[in-house]
Parts: structure tokens; C-alpha cells; sequence
């Protein structure tokens, strides 16, 4: 991001990206850059996927967990944007302290 800074600033696109690692500043960046963020998760494991594989090797074997991948969904804040059933990733939300599962799980409470 810190490489696409002077284009970010420029062209102010909408910007999705993994969610995976240094969230917190992650996010400090993107909203310090007016930025936006909605959490996306997505299962790595589909019961219907294209081999008909019924099992997830994605899968915690001990919590027998589902892996899912995170991302954010940015926009630029000057864009009024009203996403259904959704609502924006606030630093707040990190700082819970099951922080990065309730980033994952923000819109599922809605």
C-alpha cells in the first residue's frame, strides 16, 4: 500500500485486499487515508466443490474449525456507499477481545 500511496491519493479506487496479517495497522492506514473498510470472509472449504471431496483439509483438526479467508472491502470515504446488511471495520472492533474473529464476523451480527 505504502508502494501505491501517490496512485491510492490520485485515483482513489475502491481496493480489496487479504485480511490476514498486522490488521490493526492495516486498517490505521487505510482510514488514515479516508478509506472505508467492509470485512469479507470466505470459506476455503465448499462441500460442493469441483472434486466432490467431502472432506476439508482446511479445517482445524482439533476445533474441527472452518479456515476461512479474510479480506476488506475499501472504498474512499467521500463515496456515500450503503451496503445491505453491512457495516464499516472500526479499529474498535481489533481492539475487542476476541478482536480479529469479530472483524470476521461484524456483519454476521446484522
Amino acid at each position: 500500500l505504502q508502494g501505491a500511496e501517490k496512485s491510492l491519493g490520485r485515483f482513489t479506487p475502491f481496493v480489496f485486499m487479504e485480511f490476514e496479517h498486522q490488521r490493526k495497522a492495516l486498517l490505521a492506514w487505510m482510514h488514515a487515508h479516508q478509506y472505508v473498510c467492509y470485512s469479507q470472509t470466505t470459506p476455503m472449504y465448499d462441500k460442493n466443490n469441483f472434486y466432490g471431496n467431502p472432506v476439508s483439509v482446511f479445517d482445524s483438526p482439533v476445533t474441527k474449525t472452518p479456515y476461512v479467508s479474510s479480506n476488506l472491502l475499501c472504498h474512499p470515504a467521500k463515496i456515500i456507499l450503503s451496503i445491505p446488511n453491512q457495516r464499516p471495520v472500526t479499529l474498535e472492533d481489533l481492539d475487542h477481545p476476541n478482536g480479529h474473529r469479530r472483524a470476521e464476523n461484524i456483519n454476521a451480527e446484522l
